[in-house]
């Protein structure tokens, strides 16, 4: 992973601890970090790039989410055993 990859995944996370309830400036923050950092996808089917690759979902109050990470450390930890894409937060918004 180049460095500025590290660095947005560390501005990311460090973003992440600072959004609380009335914090509207780091939640704006935080989203502009991800739109423009990296973000480790989950794949539930298939590998990165191929024409097959399903992103694993799951829905909340009737709201679809995609589960994702936004570091290498985090995809570790996380004990995930399959696939994984490495993606910009726009790139993931425009899916």
């Amino acid at each position: 992973m180049s460095a500025s990859s590290t660095a947005a995944a560390g501005k990311v996370e460090q973003l992440l601890r600072q959004v609380t309830p009335g914090r509207y400036d780091a939640y704006e923050e935080l989203l502009s970090a991800v739109a423009e950092g990296r973000i480790w996808m989950l794949l539930w089917h298939g590998t990165a790039g191929s024409p097959d690759a399903q992103y694993g979902n799951m829905e909340i109050d009737g709201l679809g989410y995609a589960p994702c990470v936004t570091s290498a450390q985090e995809l570790s930890a996380s004990g995930w055993n399959r696939a994984h894409e490495l993606v910009t937060g726009r790139e993931i918004a425009r899916a």
